[in-house]
């Protein structure tokens, strides 16, 4: 069996990517608003909570269904969606539907929306 992977994006990766400054050094900037520290870093490492998407089974055995859910059916549709946004190409109506579902789940990942 594999094992489980703890480290979770609650902002995909791929959106990440977007943010970084040039593709062959895939470094972005992280501010902490509340430190008000600034460092360099990559997608790979940031914006990371252990065992955010995690929910207890039936047997109380950690599941990761919600987590390969959101990454199968909502973020690698959205990925090659947000390539054709930077390249200025047109959506079908189907690409603006999933595009939509991928923005609005982002906005309900965040670490913030979870302490509301």
């Amino acid at each position: 069996m594999s094992q489980r992977k703890r480290k979770h994006h609650y902002i995909s990766r791929f959106y990440l990517s977007g943010f970084t400054t040039n593709e062959s050094s895939n470094c972005l900037w992280v501010h902490d608003k509340d430190s008000k520290k600034t460092w360099p870093s990559c997608p790979e490492k940031v914006a990371i909570s252990k065992d955010y998407y995690t929910l207890p089974n039936d047997e109380g055995s950690p599941n990761d269904f919600l987590k390969d859910f959101l990454c199968d059916h909502i973020e690698k549709p959205a990925a090659p969606i947000l390539r054709k946004i930077k390249k200025y190409e047109v959506l079908t109506s189907e690409e603006k539907e999933n595009f939509s579902r991928f923005l609005g789940l982002n906005h309900t990942h965040i670490q913030d929306f979870r302490c509301r």
